[in-house]
């Protein structure tokens, strides 16, 4: 993984990296995480970055262990928890075996598997299934290729009913799409400067089921449309852009 490339964002994470708790529309993360949480369990953020979770996670789990490969990102993380004494942090490349000091109760992993190389993200899947215990439950989420589909033919639509032309509109669209999807197979897309893997509900749920993992539950993580159109219209309604949240657990 680049450890560079997140440190070098690290300063302006919060502004380039979705801050899903505060812009989810329905609680819906929060939700999971509250139904997954006990005093007496151990819960770890993989790809925590700035820690955005770890405030929410150290209040309602026994302790937090706070996986980032980024130093930089890691030391905003503890500037923002130090007040909580219930968490660890641990600097680690997600693609490699990580050592935790036991196995975890759950395992969090929120806009991780970002890599548009598969060798990566199934390191990573496998290192974060490795350090669950039996029937340890894994909280994923990821970006859904399904929900930038929808947002271009919005756009098209939303142009139309502003007086455009229909040709004209899918013409417009088409030519930004052709922009950001470097491959429409792989679900590549290319967000701010980096390609980005975005996940189909079947191909996500594929690569759990491949884990040896069992889903319980697959939901959408809904967003205002201001997330994904400058200006977006106020009226523009349902249904939102989404990413996936998948709830597992290991057999």
């Amino acid at each position: 993984m680049d450890q560079a490339y997140w440190d070098r964002v690290a300063g302006r994470f919060d502004s380039e990296v979705l801050k899903i708790l505060e812009r989810d529309r329905n609680g819906t993360l929060s939700r999971t995480l509250r139904d997954l949480a006990s005093k007496r369990k151990r819960v770890a953020d993989f790809g925590c970055g700035n820690g955005s979770l770890l405030p929410i996670l150290s209040a309602v789990f026994r302790d937090v262990s706070a996986i980032d490969f980024s130093r930089a990102l890691l030391s905003q993380a503890q500037t923002r928890t130090t007040d909580s004494r219930n968490i660890t942090f641990h600097q680690a490349d997600l693609v490699r075996p990580i050592e935790l000091p036991h196995k975890i109760d759950v395992s969090v992993c929120v806009n991780v598997l970002l890599s548009p190389d598969a060798i990566v993200r199934e390191a990573i899947l496998e290192n974060v299934t490795r350090a669950l215990k039996r029937r340890g439950k894994l909280l994923l989420v990821v970006p859904a290729y399904e929900s930038l589909l929808h947002t271009y033919t919005t756009i098209i639509q939303t142009n139309v009913d502003l007086g455009d032309r229909r040709q004209d509109a899918v013409l417009e669209v088409q030519a930004v799409y052709e922009e950001e999807v470097v491959s429409p197979l792989e679900g590549t897309v290319v967000l701010g400067t980096e390609p980005t893997k975005l996940h189909t509900r079947e191909s996500i749920e594929s690569a759990i089921l491949d884990q040896g993992l069992r889903i319980d539950r697959v939901d959408r993580i809904e967003y205002p449309w201001s997330e994904m159109i400058d200006d977006a219209p106020e009226d523009l309604g349902a249904p939102y852009p989404w990413d996936w949240l998948v709830l597992a657990r290991k057999p």
